[in-house]
C-alpha cells in the first residue's frame, strides 16, 4: 500500500511537471507568434505601397475630372 501511494504521488508529480513544462513552451510559442505578427505589420510589402499609390492617383484623377471618388 505504501508503495502504491509513493508510485501514484510520483506519477502525479511527473504529470504536473510535464504539464507545467508544456504550459511554458506554449506561452513562449505564443509570445514569438505575437512578436512575428507585430513585425509583419511594421513591414509593408512593395505591392501594398504600389497599390496605395495607384489608389491615390486614381482618386486624384477622379477629383480633377469631376467624377465621384469610389
Amino acid at each position: 500500500m505504501i508503495f502504491e501511494k509513493l508510485n501514484s504521488d510520483s506519477t502525479l508529480k511527473d504529470f504536473l511537471d510535464e504539464a507545467e513544462k508544456e504550459k511554458k513552451e506554449l506561452n513562449e510559442s505564443y509570445q514569438e507568434s505575437k512578436r512575428q505578427a507585430i513585425e509583419r505589420k511594421k513591414k509593408k510589402s512593395p505591392g501594398q505601397l504600389e497599390s496605395k499609390m495607384i489608389k491615390k492617383r486614381a482618386n486624384q484623377w477622379c477629383k480633377n475630372n469631376g467624377y465621384s471618388i469610389p
